[in-house]
């Protein structure tokens, strides 16, 4: 289990009970879409990385995530972290190791998806931070530090330190409430990859134009 512990200023914040209409939401789609476009404009691979396991109910947003972005929608976006095929603590530096094999070092740009700890009234919170994830901060764990965008949903309120407790709650939140999150964390990822191919169709054409003044 690598749940993160939600922490620090975030660039969009809303609950997902006021989705769609949040302008959070918007907002979201909004940053997500112009850090796609610029990625790809620098010749860097747009890649989700949805960490989480379906061993625990609350840890589970994550691989739903990744899983609804694959099975639900077309986008040019490299997703791993499904339900089938998790990536969580035990296989995230083999994972990274794979991807820096690929792509190299510098050639990839990566959001990452994972279910988070809040305090006292966060619990449905999406939000979204520039910067790597700490994955395993939730319960204590000292993993590295991964990706560029972290898009975290809140799926446990808690000031509890105790990893044993954190898990046995993690286990009683509603499967119904992650499986919304993901789907709705999910579209808007699907959302921010079509804007950014429309912005991309748009500067071509721009340029085209332009070469012929």
């Amino acid at each position: 289990m690598q749940l993160t512990r939600e922490k620090g200023k975030s660039i969009v914040d809303f609950h997902f009970m006021d989705y769609p209409h949040a302008t959070g939401v918007k907002k979201a789609v909004n940053f997500l879409s112009e850090k796609i476009f610029i990625a790809r404009a620098n010749g860097k691979v747009p890649v989700v990385v949805c960490v989480g396991t379906d061993r625990s109910t609350g840890d589970s947003l994550g691989p739903f995530t990744g899983t609804i972005l694959k099975n639900n929608f077309q986008t040019n976006l490299f997703v791993l972290g499904t339900i089938d095929e998790p990536v969580h603590a035990v296989n995230l530096d083999q994972i990274f190791a794979k991807l820096n094999y690929k792509y190299g070092e510098n050639g990839k740009f990566i959001i990452t998806v994972d279910a988070a700890i809040g305090k006292h009234g966060r619990s449905g919170f999406v939000h979204i931070k520039e910067g790597p994830l700490y994955p395993g901060s939730g319960i204590g764990k000292d993993l590295s530090p991964v990706g560029h965008i972290n898009v975290l949903g809140v799926v446990l309120e808690t000031e509890e330190t105790d990893e044993e407790k954190i898990c046995f709650s993690l286990g009683t939140v509603r499967l119904r409430r992650v499986l919304v999150m993901s789907k709705i964390i999910a579209n808007i990822i699907a959302e921010a990859d079509k804007k950014a191919l429309v912005l991309k169709r748009a500067t071509d054409a721009i340029d085209k134009i332009q070469m012929l003044i």
